[in-house]
């Protein structure tokens, strides 16, 4: 109907944080019922993440349940291509970024570095983009948002970078243990002085002194073929760029990442 006549703008629109489209999500999966084509399960993830009222996705997943189940299947490939294109348009938008800002590292330049970024929004930001596969490999990912509510002297992007770069190496670790043991990533801070660590931490296998002591190396990959070498290597340059530090500890129980940067006044 009228009504939603403009659904291709809110596609479009910055989803919303990750914690209320999880559990958008969760109440529109308790309305299905057995009768239910598979497919709508994945419909309710993509309407989870839209910026629009609880009373507007409940009317409009409505109208999508009384569909034919093949125009149900189209509305799925719409979703999934609005927010495969979104999100290929951030990561080129990123992926200029960190390229410009590497070469002028390695020049010897200085890029502007003393932009005051908010820990909590990069997280909100990063985890939204990562939402689809944490939901498909069901990791469950946990962070307070009052806790990262900090100020910090870096780049937005060259964060978020590194922050993406570290969540995704987290879920290819978990996605290769067994699916009975727990797929955890915790985001968490910790203050020393004028400095905040922002943390990621993984329930998966741990690291030897051995591979810790290269994990930052260039060329070094714990993946095997698959791996490049390049991202842990690249986001300790960023880390460096922004007077900061990357550090990496391991023990039995999990692995995490320290992202050590200098608090905003």
């Amino acid at each position: 109907g009228a009504e939603y006549s403009d659904l291709h703008h809110w596609l479009f629109e910055p989803p919303r944080s990750n914690q209320e489209s999880t559990d958008i999500t969760e109440r529109l999966l308790f309305i299905l019922d057995a009768s239910d084509a598979k497919h709508l399960r994945k419909i309710c993830f993509y309407l989870g993440l839209l910026p629009i009222s609880w009373q507007k996705i409940e009317a409009l997943f409505k109208t999508i349940r009384e569909m034919r189940e093949i125009h149900q299947q189209a509305l799925l490939v719409l979703f999934q291509m609005c927010f495969y294109l979104t999100g290929l348009g951030r990561s080129f938008k990123r992926s200029n970024e960190v390229i410009t800002s590497v070469l002028s590292y390695g020049r010897g330049k200085r890029l502007e570095s003393e932009a005051r970024t908010n820990l909590a929004d990069v997280v909100k930001q990063t985890l939204v983009f990562l939402a689809p596969r944490f939901y498909g490999l069901k990791i469950k990912c946990s962070y307070d948002e009052l806790e990262l509510e900090q100020w910090i002297l870096a780049s937005n992007s060259d964060v978020q970078q590194i922050l993406l770069n570290l969540l995704t190496n987290a879920a290819d670790v978990l996605e290769k243990q067994s699916k009975d043991l727990p797929r955890e990533i915790r985001i968490h801070c910790r203050k020393e002085g004028d400095n905040i660590a922002l943390i990621v931490t993984n329930t998966g296998e741990c690291l030897s002194p051995e591979l810790q002591g290269k994990i930052f190396d260039r060329q070094f990959s714990t993946k095997g073929e698959k791996g490049t070498g390049l991202g842990l290597f690249l986001s300790r340059r960023l880390a460096l760029q922004n007077h900061g530090e990357l550090k990496v500890s391991s023990d039995s129980d999990e692995t995490s990442f320290e992202l050590w940067l200098r608090r905003a006044a």
